[in-house]
């Protein structure tokens, strides 16, 4: 289990603990990828005896502390960024470091394949490559599908089901039973006070919780066991691709068969189809929206050839262009450096993220709104009459004033099928 600041007294004492103790086990490893790389180092500790004489002494048998430092290399800059953070994780059994290394970088790899991660995951990257490349192949019969309030209508007991087939300690599997008990306090967009959950619930996992997004990729898990199991791929000329509870499947002239086949699925498992949002599409004539990415047909500039490509979609630039103005608004009387700084570290993220593709249109028209929101931020700041492109003129926001700019030169798709 995961200790955060939900349990500031909990946490408060695996800091002291680490800060005190020596661990009793160490253990380093690295992952390697494309434009990252992750170290991580594991320290192993005996709980104490504060620890043992309070509520959780009959549960917590180990304290870890794990160390990441990832290097992240920017697609828009080609520069490597250091990260470092750390977390403390509770064990009701003591293990070598080396198992709690593996466990815990599960853990990750689980929550990493969800939206509450936004960071440049390697599975959510896989996963929108994949569905590109299946298109290219010829799988272009597309199930754009959409579950309704996914989240919400995950049913506790099958849940609990799939869990414990993966995890045997009693302790561990009461907490989640617990955790899924928990009342939820919200407020609607009134501000009016609205509860939700609680010990009657028999339904749902909270969104944004920590346990969630592993809970919710765990129950995913029984839809797409059941296609391979049933051997839909083969009976649907059709691949599945998901990342957590988004997904597509991918078919050559199946997608009715297989549309109709994963209601009756969902149904089975408690979940239900969102009829308005999920639509089958030809992806060799209209393109459709899965991950922030928009797969479907392109032409080469110029009146060139057809292909079917990949870029971000509509959606995913008006996010940033939105955030962006936000934070050049008006009412934002902070200093220059320190405004340029998280407007770069904001574009920053976003094309690291949006890294692969066509990407030149959708950076030119991040650029524009970029320039054009800089140059008023400036203006008003200093006075200027209009917009006064004469004073800050466009290089001189993406040179002297350092402004990041996404686009450097033609932008090329590592991957595309000309047809």
């Amino acid at each position: 289990m995961q200790v955060k600041g939900n349990q500031p007294s909990l946490l408060q004492h695996c800091e002291h603990v680490a800060a005190t103790a020596a661990p009793i086990a160490t253990a380093d490893s690295r992952d390697l990828a494309r434009n990252r790389q992750e170290d991580r180092h594991v320290e192993v500790y005996a709980p104490g005896g504060a620890l043992c004489d309070g509520e959780w002494g009959t549960l917590i048998a180990a304290i870890v502390r794990v160390t990441r430092s990832t290097l992240i290399r920017s697609a828009a800059t080609g520069m490597w960024k250091r990260r470092e953070e750390a977390a403390f994780y509770a064990s009701s059994v003591m293990l070598p470091a080396e198992t709690f290394a593996s466990a815990i970088r599960g853990h990750w790899a689980v929550e990493n394949e969800n939206h509450w991660v936004r960071d440049v995951t390697l599975a959510e990257d896989a996963s929108r490559k994949e569905a590109h490349r299946l298109v290219c192949r010829g799988y272009t019969d597309v199930v754009d599908a959409d579950l309704s309030k996914y989240f919400d209508t995950i049913p506790h007991s099958d849940l609990l089901k799939s869990v414990a087939r993966r995890i045997v300690d009693r302790h561990v599997l009461q907490l989640i039973k617990l955790w899924l008990k928990a009342p939820v306090e919200e407020r609607d967009g009134d501000g009016r006070r609205r509860m939700s959950g609680g010990k009657s619930s028999m339904r749902g996992t909270p969104q944004g919780g920590v346990v969630s997004p592993m809970l919710s990729v765990i129950y995913m898990n029984r839809f797409l066991k059941h296609w391979r199991l049933t051997g839909r791929g083969e009976a649907f000329r059709a691949n599945v691709v998901n990342y957590a509870d988004d997904f597509v499947i991918l078919s050559r002239g199946y997608a009715e068969e297989a549309l109709a086949w994963t209601k009756a699925v969902m149904t089975k498992l408690g979940l239900t189809i969102n009829e308005v949002k999920t639509s089958l599409k030809d992806a060799r004539r209209e393109s459709f929206d899965f991950l922030g990415y928009s797969i479907g047909p392109r032409h080469l500039p110029n009146g060139g050839r057809r292909y079917l490509g990949a870029s971000p979609s509509k959606k995913s630039i008006l996010r940033v262009k939105t955030k962006v103005s936000e934070l050049l608004r008006p009412s934002n009387k902070g200093a220059w450096p320190i405004v340029r700084n998280r407007l770069n570290r904001l574009l920053a993220g976003w094309s690291a993220y949006f890294g692969y593709g066509s990407l030149a249109s959708a950076y030119e028209a991040v650029d524009r709104h970029v320039y054009d929101r800089v140059m008023c931020f400036l203006c008003r700041r200093h006075k200027a009459q209009g917009r006064s492109m004469r004073q800050f003129p466009r290089d001189h926001v993406h040179g002297e004033l350092g402004v990041l700019r996404l686009r450097r030169g033609r932008q090329v798709s590592p991957a595309s099928a000309l047809r």
